[in-house]
């Protein structure tokens, strides 16, 4: 039985990778492996779309998953009567008629978590609300932006959202 399903394994994979196995092999009878297995580790829960950062000074760069967290803003809501946010927006490089990224700076002092916040960018705007009711921030972009590969981060300590938008176009007027 296990040379059936050892037979079996082996055509399998070299079906799926056209390659062609060699078919000497020792069956171990009382080890399961051979040499040293690192310790694994699988993730439990997905990573949060919006990043949290415990220091200022770590500037690295996480990508967020691949599943899309960012939803497209078809029409505009109602404006909340929260405050808006103190933010900025950078043009990344700052030369030229069309830059690469903008990148949004919105300082939300009072948020303890990401947890607490809803972003959705649209090709052309950016809507960000708190839960409680602390901030509510509806901006109009001055470029198109690609929503699928927008990043966010939130830096816990310094309370300042950081969101890198590609840019893909002007906006029309």
């Amino acid at each position: 039985m296990k040379d059936f399903l050892l037979t079996v394994v082996l055509e399998g994979l070299e079906d799926k990778y056209s390659m062609l196995l060699s078919r000497e092999c020792k069956i171990m009878k009382n080890r399961k492996f051979l040499g040293a297995l690192p310790e694994q580790t699988v993730r439990q829960k997905p990573k949060p779309f919006i990043i949290e950062m415990d220091r200022q000074e770590n500037t690295e760069e996480k990508k967020p998953s691949k599943r899309s967290l960012i939803s497209q803003v078809e029409e505009k809501e109602h404006r909340s009567s929260a405050p808006q946010p103190h933010y900025t927006i950078l043009r990344e490089p700052v030369e030229g008629e069309l830059p690469e990224f903008l990148v949004l700076e919105a300082r939300l002092p009072g948020m303890a978590s990401s947890k607490n916040l809803l972003l959705e960018v649209g090709e052309d705007q950016i809507v960000l609300k708190t839960r409680p009711d602390l901030f509510f921030l509806d901006i109009d972009l001055p470029y198109l932006v690609d929503s699928d590969e927008t990043g966010a981060q939130f830096n816990r300590q310094s309370k300042v959202l950081t969101i890198t938008l590609p840019v893909t176009g002007k906006a029309p007027v």
